[in-house]
């Protein structure tokens, strides 16, 4: 396969794909990388000013794709609620967009499409390699051995203001802090910092539930060696009435570039 002369940076709204972006800007040159962002209308409102940084610090043009839907509305014309096992809002508002934005607009012999997978995070970067083929790809984070606290420095030492999801303690800058893939822990936090959100996803949940008549839930319960649907108004009960029970250390993983079988 011939070395590419373009990179496609995919950038997430986080910090990570945005140094990545960084470093294959650096090697292929700025005239050369292109900034592409899925939106899926349902992000935090701080990841559009930290965009919008990037973009006047470094002179740039940053591409947004969108197919005008969000997460919820995904949901409902699914007929299902996405959680770790089936993700319909990752597919439809960001791999497929993506994808076929990469398909239409570039040459699998001549562009590499840039990944923000720091070095924490090889073990899934194989997986996606291969889902890809035979577009190139590269984790620029991975093969410099660059984890997520010299993410965080690298983009303060550029004069940008982080996005406010990290000083509240999220591990990612995506979906305001609700993303379905996210664990205990997240939800949890969640709660304790931006209540009104958390019972504004409660809610849509338990309507869903009600008008469905469907035992789904974003999270799961896997006390006693079962795995049953753990609504978010059970979890919350339990973040009020018996916080020792929270695992806070399952966090789950930002995973919309990775497909997961229903």
């Amino acid at each position: 396969m011939s070395k590419p002369s373009r990179a496609i940076v995919q950038l997430s709204g986080g910090g990570a794909s945005y140094v990545a972006g960084l470093l294959a800007m650096e090697e292929f040159g700025q005239e050369n990388t292109i900034w592409l962002f899925a939106d899926v209308l349902y992000e935090d409102e701080d990841l559009y000013r930290f965009l919008g940084d990037i973009r006047r610090r470094h002179n740039i043009e940053i591409t947004t794709i969108t197919p005008g839907r969000d997460p919820w509305q995904v949901f409902e014309d699914e007929g299902m609620i996405g959680n770790t096992r089936a993700d319909p809002c990752s597919r439809i508002l960001k791999r497929e967009p993506l994808s076929a934005w990469r398909d239409a607009n570039c040459d699998p012999s001549l562009d590499v499409t840039i990944i923000g997978y720091d070095a924490n995070e090889e073990h899934r970067w194989d997986r996606l390699k291969e889902r890809h083929a035979p577009w190139q790809m590269r984790a620029p984070l991975i093969e410099q051995g660059i984890f997520k606290e010299k993410v965080l420095a690298i983009v303060e030492r550029n004069g940008i203001r982080l996005p406010r999801l990290y000083g509240m303690g999220f591990q990612h800058n995506n979906c305001g802090g609700r993303c379905i893939k996210q664990g205990h822990a997240g939800w949890a936090l969640l709660y304790k910092t931006m209540p009104e959100r958390f019972l504004e996803v409660e809610a849509r949940e338990r309507a869903f539930r009600e008008r469905t008549g469907k035992d789904v839930a974003i999270c799961r319960d896997r006390a006693g060696g079962d795995t049953m649907p753990l609504p978010l108004e059970a979890l919350r009960h339990r973040i009020e009435r018996e916080p020792e029970t929270i695992d806070l250390f399952d966090w789950g993983a930002c995973q919309c570039m990775e497909e997961v079988a229903p």
